[in-house]
């Protein structure tokens, strides 16, 4: 992380980019990923505070590069945007069905978000920490929201739940200071456990939007959510 190359391309041969691998690389503008590379480990660029544009070989089997961002090679899952974007707003393109783990993590320049209604999951921590997030909606289509998600979203003041949610992770919202209102589309049979996974716990009624925000942000919030068949 101390050397100040500003791009960098993964040699020729290497087949896995490990965990973390490029943590705090924070001088790095562009990273370019050839052919042979067939995975790259969670947060591997995680800490690349300038890393705009990521490159993909067009021949690699695995990833691809849609406007400097990294995808899965069919496009399902996001699975980084460059975190060094000034944009203050981004459109998930349609098809996406997975916001992978840490998609977001530290974007902290973007406002605004829009997920597409192909999405049915989002990822562990993909939009932690997102400072200055203040407004996502979550399309009917998800799922599954993940630990962490996000978390430390200081600025998001209000979010609904969808029907078709039946679990979110621990710590999803924890941190999120200026949440006040949270709607759950469908508000009952809900529980909250302290074991993941877990298939009973505390019944919670979630009628009210203010107090919601409270059981997610602190109350609950270390908890994991499940929504009872």
């Amino acid at each position: 992380p101390g050397k100040t190359d500003t791009s960098f391309a993964i040699p020729a041969g290497v087949t896995s980019i490990g965990n973390h691998a490029f943590y705090a690389c924070s001088n790095l503008t562009s990273i370019t990923i050839l052919s042979g590379v067939e995975s790259i480990g969670v947060y591997a660029f995680m800490g690349c505070t300038s890393l705009t544009n990521i490159v993909v070989d067009a021949n690699n089997a695995n990833y691809k590069s849609v406007n400097g961002n990294l995808y899965t090679k069919e496009g399902k899952t996001l699975v980084l945007y460059a975190p060094g974007k000034t944009d203050t707003s981004f459109a998930i393109p349609a098809g996406v069905t997975s916001i992978g783990e840490g998609a977001f993590l530290y974007c902290t320049g973007l406002t605004n978000i829009t997920i597409p209604s192909s999405v049915t999951s989002i990822g562990n921590y993909a939009f932690y920490n997102c400072s200055s997030l203040t407004s996502i909606t979550i399309p009917s289509s998800v799922t599954e929201i993940g630990n962490g998600a996000f978390e430390g979203c200081a600025s998001l003041t209000s979010i609904t739940i969808p029907e078709g949610v039946t679990s979110i992770g621990n710590y999803a919202f924890y941190g999120c200071d200026s949440l006040t209102s949270v709607t759950f589309a469908d508000p009952n049979g809900w529980y909250v456990t302290w074991s993941e996974g877990a298939t009973s716990g505390t019944s919670l009624t979630l009628t009210d939007q203010s107090q919601n925000a409270t059981y997610l942000t602190d109350t609950y919030g270390y908890g994991w959510w499940y929504k009872a068949n």
